[in-house]
């Protein structure tokens, strides 16, 4: 288990299908970069089948600084950010 992307979503339900759709195997589109980056990297999906991958919703009226905070803390965990969260 782990965390490999930190985002955050405005209109969440819409958001959150996108994602899981984004990351599909037999998806080809690049509506979500998070999803793109898991289907250009082999060593993601072995590691993090996408029948095992779930999302964690947290519920906030204060998105941004959420995501922002969990970003950060993440950083200093680990010292880079999630491996969808980067840029490619």
């Amino acid at each position: 288990m782990g965390t490999l992307y930190i985002g955050r979503a405005t209109r969440f339900l819409d958001e959150v299908i996108e994602l899981k759709k984004s990351m599909a195997p037999a998806d080809t589109s690049s509506n979500h970069e998070c999803g793109a980056r898991y289907r250009d990297s082999e060593t993601l999906k072995e590691k993090y089948p996408y029948e095992h991958l779930y999302i964690e919703l947290h519920g906030t009226d204060q998105g941004l600084e959420l995501e922002s905070e969990k970003l950060k803390s993440y950083l200093r965990e680990f010292g880079e950010l999630p491996p969808l969260n980067r840029m490619s």
